[in-house]
């Protein structure tokens, strides 16, 4: 799955040499989970502030996370693997904007977009970091949507826009092989997900105004290697608040938001595996408060999960509803968790934890594969900070986050951590 973000839902953003951003104040056999956490002490991952944070855990529970620091200066790493500590920051460039990452089995694959360049690179399973290579051009100004998908035996693949109008950029890394030639996607639109299934079949989702953004078109291409891309395939034609989710099989599902005639919105969702064609679209929900969107997880099997809010009442906000590895939608369940910010981590087993954040702390519940849930615990420790999330294949929960302040707006001013198990 691809790595966890701190989460902002708006239109696609436009990122600018001139531009600052804030940060966001923001596979073993699956068991049934603890009622209740053992949280570890909270540790400094560097004593210093940043604007944009990713984090991941690999299949061997190593944690990697990738921030960039204030005003796109500089972009730095570390790592902590099973057992050990958190690695002293490593800074890789000094200028840095655009930031995603993801997951490659036992490693992860880090992606930037500067002004001038598009760069990459791995970290192996031990935590050593590999030397950035240029894979395509930029721009200055850029559209902030590049993304990196890992497939089967070390496969990759990455795209990203330059100029606000201009058709996406791909360009792909076969297993045991070198980065090709950055390449037109013969479609334009926002880039809304990445997956990279087997024998290096490459599936884009695009999201294009129709007319505005609030009512997008969704299409999906296909690449495969030798045979160029597909005719362009429509998932969905009103939608916002798009999201996608995929594994290295190629399974992958699609959720959004529709705004309806009568100003109310329903959440949708279709699901597709690796091979086959888009099931029929699955109503998640009739009508959710506004700005509600799907947040979706899935497994190395295929099955997934799939959180929303439906009401923004009383204590018990948000809904879970799972699907098994065939794509079968399972019966929702209300979760006693309250928010407007919301997410959700899945490791490779299927195993989930649904966090919520509000000015108290992260809430979250944990559900086993197949969906057996948790009662909701907080953590306060992250207080009104949003964590970034995410969970290994024994269950054991990462949070990382921002604590102090710099500047009237209270940006961060140190990344911290914790481990739950």
């Amino acid at each position: 799955m691809p790595a966890t973000r701190i989460r902002t839902m708006i239109a696609t953003g436009v990122l600018s040499a001139g531009t600052c951003l804030a940060a966001s104040a923001a596979s073993p056999a699956s068991a049934t989970p603890s009622t209740s956490t053992d949280w570890g002490p909270v540790v400094t991952v560097a004593d210093q502030g940043f604007d944009s944070l990713s984090t991941v855990t690999t299949d061997n529970a190593m944690v990697v996370a990738a921030w960039t620091g204030p005003s796109f200066h500089n972009l730095y790493l570390a790592a902590r693997p099973v057992g050990g500590q958190w690695s002293a920051p490593a800074k890789i460039v000094t200028s840095a904007a655009g930031l995603t990452m993801t997951k490659d089995g036992n490693g992860a694959w880090v992606m930037w977009q500067g002004f001038d360049d598009v760069s990459v690179l791995r970290v192996a399973s031990d935590g050593a970091i590999g030397a950035p290579e240029v894979i395509g051009s930029s721009s200055d100004p850029f559209v902030s949507d590049a993304t990196i998908a890992s497939g089967v035996k070390g496969a990759v693949a990455a795209a990203w826009h330059t100029h606000i109008g201009s058709p996406a950029r791909f360009a792909y890394r076969p297993s045991g092989g070198d980065w090709t030639s950055s390449e037109r996607v013969p479609q334009k639109g926002n880039i809304e997900g990445l997956v990279l299934g087997g024998r290096g079949v490459a599936q884009l989702l695009l999201g294009r105004d129709s007319p505005d953004f609030r009512h997008q078109e969704i299409s999906y291409l296909r690449r495969s290697p030798g045979r160029g891309w597909s005719t362009p395939e429509t998932v969905a034609k009103s939608a916002n608040s798009i999201t996608v989710e995929g594994n290295r099989r190629g399974d992958l599902v699609v959720g959004w938001a529709t705004a309806n005639d009568d100003g109310t919105f329903s959440l949708m969702a279709r699901y597709k595996s690796a091979k086959g064609d888009f099931d029929e679209v699955h109503l998640l929900r009739e009508t959710v408060p506004r700005s509600t969107w799907v947040a979706l997880g899935i497994a190395d099997d295929g099955s997934l999960v799939s959180a929303y809010r439906t009401t923004d009442q009383g204590d018990r906000q948000l809904e879970m509803t799972p699907a098994d590895s065939t794509g079968v939608w399972l019966e929702p369940q209300t979760l006693p968790l309250t928010g407007s910010t919301y997410d959700v981590a899945v490791n490779g087993a299927g195993d989930s934890v649904i966090t919520s954040h509000d000015d108290t702390g992260v809430q979250l519940v944990r559900c086993s594969h197949g969906g057996t849930c948790t009662s909701a615990e907080t953590n306060r420790a992250t207080g009104y900070r949003n964590p970034s999330t995410s969970l290994s294949p024994q269950g054991a929960i990462t949070l990382v986050w921002g604590r102090g302040c710099r500047t009237e707006e209270c940006y961060p001013n140190r990344l911290v951590a914790q481990r739950g198990s």
